[in-house]
């Protein structure tokens, strides 16, 4: 069976590791209130509240993350036991370019959301795991 996108970025995520565990959601939704009143984030979205809850979708049989924007908020519903600044980090992604998915436009800002919350060298590090896996970049 091929990998698909969305299966190439997260062996590199996997790769790369999980960093910045959370106490628990509380902890997480004041991360992420702290990420988007930075400058970094007003200048690529118009998202100005950002809602973390604890979810399991019923659709999904198994622990799911996802990240969505419906008009000026975002959407993270995250499994527990999953609550990480990396997990956080590629769900704001997908918040950032909704409703685009695992596309070239999702691994840039993937790239370059983990370079602003960690630091430039795990941003190297995760491009080159993504190149790695084959993640496409165009």
């Amino acid at each position: 069976m091929e990998r698909t996108q969305a299966d190439r970025i997260y062996a590199a995520e996997r790769a790369l590791g999980y960093d910045g565990w959370l106490c628990g959601v509380e902890d997480g939704q004041q991360w992420l209130n702290e990420l988007i009143h930075t400058r970094w984030w007003k200048r690529r979205s118009d998202v100005n509240e950002i809602r973390l809850t604890y979810g399991r979708l019923p659709r999904f049989p198994k622990p799911e993350c996802t990240g969505r924007k419906e008009g000026t908020t975002g959407y993270i519903e995250i499994s527990r036991g999953w609550l990480c600044e990396q997990y956080l980090i590629h769900e704001a992604s997908h918040v950032l370019v909704w409703p685009t998915d695992h596309g070239p436009k999702f691994v840039w800002t993937l790239l370059d959301l983990t370079g602003y919350a960690f630091d430039d060298e795990m941003r190297r590090d995760l491009k080159r795991y993504m190149e790695d896996q084959e993640v496409k970049f165009r």
